[in-house]
């Protein structure tokens, strides 16, 4: 049991995610499992906005190599449509991870590449929906962006003792980006001496490198009640276009903290929490880059809550809550954001082998501008795990 915990720890921050969801029934060392299934979103921004879609199809199969190594694939085909007229049909670029224990329970290495599987060279209708739509986190669609280039990632985490009943792991990791065609469109206008003019845009655009620095710490506070503190701050390298430095990311922060209570014999609670604060971007004029007198950026705060319903040894019905609020920048350029969410969340032990989970969530919210706008949505999830 100690080194599961362990190895949970490890996967969570290398990974630069929570312990929210499935960490204690799912994540298991050198276990082989395939996942697939079926992921609908559908968000309206309400009155006069057509409906946003997207059904998606995720895949992925993790296995170990050997009793150190743990190798995770995944892609996600997908198709999004706004409309009638923008739509993106395609995959995802392809995820190769690996973990490996360097030293056993205390020293992880993770490399991860992508394959540039994914839909590039967007039609501007395309192109509109993924940046302006899909891309927005309020939404947090399970394919945000088709295709991005090849990306190139190590991470090294470290781990320690503090006690029997804490762990502290501090680590770091570099993402290298490389270089793709975002979209392409042909152009004619007329000029101001009255010729028309035709020409055709694909240019390159390359997003900068990032290097994320992470530490946290798991505390077993009582024999039911775990709680884990993660905190993440990322540096990004400038984005170019065409071969020239555009712009540049302000460096972000970001903290999580994570409950987890189990009560009676198979019941429990969690929680998660967390914080995002980007810092000033850096905006081009002229030749000179200039970051901005104030932040262009808001804060952003999301909480998601899972309790049970209904549970045994290897079934449960549970309750989701969440909410979402994104803050509105101090230049006022961004609005608030916010959403509420309720649901269930539902896993059937199909046999020894074979897991079933479903979830359903109704979300509510608004965007407070000058003629404030309602937002709905709705997500549905089936989910099946082979364990082998």
């Amino acid at each position: 049991m100690h080194k599961r915990f362990i190895m949970i720890f490890f996967i969570l921050l290398l990974a630069g995610v929570s312990a929210f969801g499935q960490q204690n029934r799912d994540t298991e060392k050198n276990i082989a499992f395939m996942e697939t299934g079926i992921t609908y979103q559908l968000w309206k921004v309400q009155p006069n906005y057509e409906a946003i879609h997207q059904a998606a199809f995720p895949l992925a199969l993790v296995f170990p190599m050997g009793k150190r190594m743990m190798v995770n694939i995944s892609n996600t085909p997908a198709i999004s449509w706004w409309g009638d007229h923008r739509r993106i049909t395609g995959i995802s670029d392809t995820w190769i991870q690996t973990n490996y224990e360097l030293i056993e329970d205390k020293l992880i290495l993770n490399l991860g590449m992508t394959l540039p599987s994914g839909k590039t060279r967007l039609d501007t209708n395309q192109y509109v929906l993924s940046k302006a739509v899909l891309s927005r986190n309020l939404f947090q669609f399970q394919l945000p962006l088709y295709g991005q280039g090849m990306n190139m990632k190590i991470g090294l985490m470290n781990a320690f003792k503090l006690g029997d009943k804490a762990m502290l792991g501090v680590g770091c990791q570099y993402i290298a980006k490389s270089a793709y065609h975002p979209v392409e469109w042909d152009y004619i206008y007329k000029s101001t001496t009255g010729q028309m003019v035709e020409g055709h845009w694909d240019l390159e655009y390359e997003p900068g490198d990032e290097i994320m620095f992470q530490i946290g710490m798991d505390v077993l506070a009582t024999k039911n009640l775990r709680l884990s503190f993660d905190g993440f701050y990322t540096i990004y390298n400038r984005d170019m276009l065409g071969g020239q430095e555009i712009y540049g990311s302000g460096n972000k922060l970001s903290l999580n903290v994570d409950m987890f209570y189990r009560y009676g014999l198979d019941k429990h609670i969690l929680s998660h929490l967390t914080f995002r604060q980007s810092g000033k971007n850096e905006l081009l004029h002229g030749v000179n880059f200039n970051r901005e007198d104030i932040n262009s950026n808001g804060p952003q705060f999301e909480w998601d809550l899972q309790g049970s319903v209904l549970s045994d040894e290897f079934n449960y019905v549970d309750y989701l809550i969440t909410a979402r609020y994104y803050g509105k920048s101090q230049i006022e350029l961004s609005p608030i954001e916010f959403v509420l969410g309720m649901g269930l969340t539902s896993m059937f032990k199909l046999n020894e082998s074979l897991a079933c989970m479903v979830n359903l969530q109704y979300f509510f919210g608004g965007i407070e501008t000058d003629s404030n706008k309602g937002i709905v949505g709705l997500e549905s999830k089936v989910k099946f795990r082979y364990s082998f």
